[in-house]
């Protein structure tokens, strides 16, 4: 059903390699930002579950103050 349907589209031939353009374009962006991120952000933010510092207190009952 599906094949006759894409059959009468034209230039449907085209739709994967646009596609992949994109997701390989994408991929490569997303490599490129990761690759120049400041190592001192890096550490930072994977020490940041770690931090001892909460922001809110908690009283006896449970129950934020």
């Amino acid at each position: 059903m599906f094949k006759e349907i894409f059959a009468q589209i034209n230039g449907i031939q085209l739709l994967p390699n646009i596609s992949l353009i994109i997701f390989l374009a994408v991929f490569i962006m997303i490599l490129i930002a990761v690759w120049k991120l400041d190592e001192k952000y890096v550490t930072k933010m994977e020490n940041l579950p770690f931090e001892n510092e909460n922001k809110f207190e908690i009283n006896q009952e449970g129950k934020n103050i």
